[in-house]
């Protein structure tokens, strides 16, 4: 990525919805040198996906899971396992006193519960650790 590619994924971080032409004109290129740059981007791995980042009243409820895995259980492995849960927004493997956390979102408790009940049954999974979030900066 050069210091054009970066300008562009760092507006469309800002707001995926700005129309190429806007960037364009913002960073002086043709739209059309925009698109094909976003499509290069995408087609490279640069750019996995557009998204929508909702506010804290359609968030419903989110938690931090940590989790120590089985020291047999590949960890890489277990993360896509989690990844492909229901409720499970992000995986991250990490070092220190667990193995693995997750951000869990559920439009009430009953659903984070029902996605942490999941994560417990699985058997690479020893011990688990919920934080619920209470907000965010």
């Amino acid at each position: 990525m050069d210091v054009l590619d970066r300008a562009i994924v760092q507006m469309l971080s800002d707001d995926a919805r700005t129309p190429f032409l806007q960037i364009g004109k913002r960073l002086g290129v043709a739209e059309g040198t925009v698109r094909k740059r976003v499509e290069r981007l995408r087609k490279d791995g640069a750019i996995k996906k557009f998204t929508v980042v909702v506010g804290d009243e359609a968030a419903g409820m989110e938690v931090l899971v940590g989790i120590k895995s089985d020291p047999h259980a590949h960890t890489p492995k277990l993360a896509k396992l989690l990844a492909g849960l229901p409720g499970v927004r992000e995986v991250f493997e990490v070092t220190g006193r667990f193995d693995v956390v997750c951000r869990i979102r559920g439009e009430s408790g009953r659903d984070v519960n029902t996605a942490l009940e999941k994560i417990r049954r699985l058997r690479e999974v020893l011990e688990t650790e919920s934080f619920t979030i209470i907000g965010k900066t």
